[in-house]
């Protein structure tokens, strides 16, 4: 006779009294504190004229979060930076995948949906971002790679890649500069990393030692606001902590 509140959650009773949570009734995941709906992302990336079809799903990262990782079908090569540059237009920061693989197709239930449980993992799968690979030239770089391939979970990086098109996010970008002035010793801030997102010119910056001034990101400098936004408002939130 009460007025109850049909959440969309999933769950069962357990003999001991409790509830075990076993998911949504939809496709809806919680990623960063955000609440979103997986379809929205789909129906966005199958908006590309070059994607045939695409299935996102959430997976759990190395450090226990919610990550998200599309899955697409296209009818030529694709490439991460691009679809990001795509998304960007239609799609808040924290809707954006982390992962992007491209598979000659999706596999499919009996009912002919997309089987998400049958989608591979995305490590070692993850698509191109179309930059030519380019390796270390001294130790500061060599440092910095192996601090990116440690926070973002991938085996090879060219010092040209962008942090964000190789599935970098507030969350990682905070990882990555306390990792960096741990190994460097260094007094690296967010902002800085933001306005150097490659390893070629964050080290460029480190071995000069320009001033760690407080500085926004040149116009021309290509970073997502949204993206930064979020992550100066996860430090706020921390230093009220």
């Amino acid at each position: 006779g009460e007025m109850m509140y049909k959440t969309g959650d999933l769950g069962r009773w357990l003999p001991n009294g409790d509830i075990e949570f076993l998911g949504r009734k939809d496709s809806q995941v919680k990623i960063r504190g955000y609440r979103i709906e997986l379809g929205e992302i789909e129906n966005a990336l199958s908006n590309h004229p070059d994607v045939e079809a695409a299935a996102v799903t959430a997976i759990t990262g190395r450090q226990g979060e919610n990550e998200l990782a599309a899955y697409l079908t296209g009818r030529t090569s694709l490439n991460a930076a691009a679809l990001r540059t795509f998304l960007k237009n239609t799609l808040p920061a924290h809707m954006i995948p982390e992962h992007f693989v491209q598979l000659d197709s999706l596999p499919l239930t009996s009912n002919g949906k997309v089987d998400r449980n049958a989608l591979p993992a995305p490590v070692g799968l993850a698509m191109s971002t179309g930059i030519a690979y380019v390796a270390p030239r001294n130790r500061t770089e060599e440092k910095l790679a192996a601090v990116w391939k440690e926070v973002l979970g991938r085996d090879r990086i060219s010092i040209k890649d962008n942090f964000f098109d190789l599935g970098g996010n507030s969350i990682k970008i905070i990882r990555m500069v306390e990792a960096v002035n741990r190994t460097l010793g260094e007094k690296l801030s967010v902002v800085m990393a933001f306005k150097y997102p490659n390893i070629s010119e964050l080290a460029g910056f480190l071995s000069e030692r320009l001033p760690l001034e407080a500085e926004l990101p040149d116009e021309e400098t290509e970073t997502d606001v949204s993206t930064m936004d979020e992550t100066l408002q996860i430090l706020s939130q921390g230093d009220k902590r």
